[in-house]
């Protein structure tokens, strides 16, 4: 819609333009359980609603700044993740965020899991 509209000698043209509003970034999280196995960790989080996906940040420090790894979990439905470690015992420190299209949570306060060196003939992830 363009309006004008004349002040004394000087006319002002003005153009309304309709904007998209952008959308909310969906919930971060609320829960995560990080449960250690004998070839990796199981990780496990709420289901928020509105998402489209899950990351999952993954360091060996608890600085997330500059992460060893980076896992795009796709699927709304989707609320938990093998993470293998392989067979030596390690820890990692671990923080996940929900997001909806281009729209990201924040992400959750990392926490720690320590896994188990796998023993002898040990092939499958122990619950």
């Amino acid at each position: 819609m363009t309006s004008i509209k004349r002040l004394g000698e000087m006319a002002v043209e003005s153009t309304i333009v309709a904007v998209e509003p952008l959308s909310t970034p969906p919930s971060t999280p609320v829960t995560v359980k990080l449960l250690p196995r004998n070839l990796g960790i199981l990780i496990q989080w709420s289901k928020v609603e509105g998402a489209e996906g899950y990351n999952i940040l993954l360091n060996s420090t608890a600085d997330m700044s500059v992460p060893e790894l980076q896992i795009d979990v796709p699927g709304s439905d989707t609320v938990e993740f093998f993470y293998d470690t392989g067979h030596t015992a390690t820890t990692k420190f671990i923080a996940v965020q929900s997001y909806k299209g281009s729209r990201y949570s924040d992400y959750t306060v990392p926490q720690s899991a320590t896994t188990t060196e796998a023993q002898a003939g040990s092939n499958f992830p122990n619950s």
